[in-house]
This record gives structure tokens, sequence and C-alpha cells, in this order.
């Protein structure tokens, strides 16, 4: 609730950077327009590439395998201390796990190319997601054509709030960390 309240701010601050030359590289980062800048790190785990992540509650994907660490610092120093993987839930994800978690990650650059998910999965997502898509365009909060899916400024604000929308029903309500 409290994001919700303080988007006038975020806004605000957009505003700001972006009159300072800056433009909005995801939902979390902003980048200037004239230096040429990557963010390796994020657009390859986002488009599926394993990452071991290293400290409490970090997340890993590895080979197909999501995991997660022991989520404090108690039950994690334990485990590295008796010589054991701090590892605190792990499972395989199926194929239709791994392109809907490539969809929400990438959704968080504020714009997803359809073509990607169709090549890459044989899955039509505006098919596959058709519910959300059209729940969230009447709320303003993104557009979608047959090519691409962008988010608005305010759907970019609190697309952590929005994903929920393109989870299996299995994990509506399980708690992430």
């Amino acid at each position: 609730i409290l994001k919700y309240l303080l988007d006038p701010y975020y806004r605000k601050g957009i505003e700001i950077l972006e009159d300072a030359g800056f433009e909005v590289s995801s939902a979390y980062t902003m980048v200037k327009k004239d230096r040429p800048n990557q963010f390796i790190y994020r657009d390859a785990l986002w488009h599926s590439s394993d990452m071991i992540g290293a400290g409490v509650a970090s997340f890993s994907h590895l080979n197909g395998i999501h995991f997660q660490n022991q989520t404090h610092w108690k039950g994690y120093l334990d485990s590295l201390e008796a010589g054991r993987l701090p590892l605190n839930r792990a499972f395989k994800i199926s194929t239709e796990e791994k392109m809907t978690r490539e969809m929400i990650l990438q959704l968080k650059l504020g714009q997803i190319e359809v073509d990607y998910f169709r090549e890459k999965f044989g899955v039509d997502i505006l098919e596959k997601f058709a519910q959300p898509y059209r729940k969230l365009q009447k709320e303003g909060l993104l557009n979608f054509n047959e090519d691409n899916v962008t988010l608005t400024l305010q759907g970019l604000l609190r697309i952590d709030q929005l994903l929920p929308e393109f989870y299996a029903e299995k994990y509506q309500n399980a708690r992430y960390t």
C-alpha cells in the first residue's frame, strides 16, 4: 500500500532523471541516454541464463532447478559452518514454469516481444495469459498488440504487485520468501 501512496514521488523522480538525460531501463533502473550501457547480469538472467545467488535468501537458477538459500542468518551460517549448502528450498521447473518465469522477469523491462516466446517455447503468451493482459490493459497498466506487450509508467511502477496475475494457480497464494 505504501508504494501506491508514493507513486507520485516515484513519477517525479523519474521525470527529474529524464530531464537530466536518463531513460528508463527497467522497473528498477535508469541509464544515461548518451552513454553505451549493458546490464548483462539482468538481461542474461531474465532470459534464463544460469545464476548462483550468494547470501541469505538469495535465489538461484541452475540447469532448470530454481532454489533459494536459507532466509535467516542463523540457518544460513549454521549450514555453512557444517559444510552444507545453505539451501532452504529447491525444485525443478517445468517448461511452462520456465516460460512463465521468463515472461514475468522480462515484463520488468517494461516491454516484451511476443514472438520471442512463440519461437523459444511455442507459446502465444497473448492467448495463454489473455485474461490478465486484458485486465491490466483495462486498468491502464499495460498495452499490447500482436507484436509486443508494453507497460505504462504506472504499470512499471507497480510491476511487482502485478506479477501474481500471471502465476499458476498453485503459486497464487504461496509465500515468496
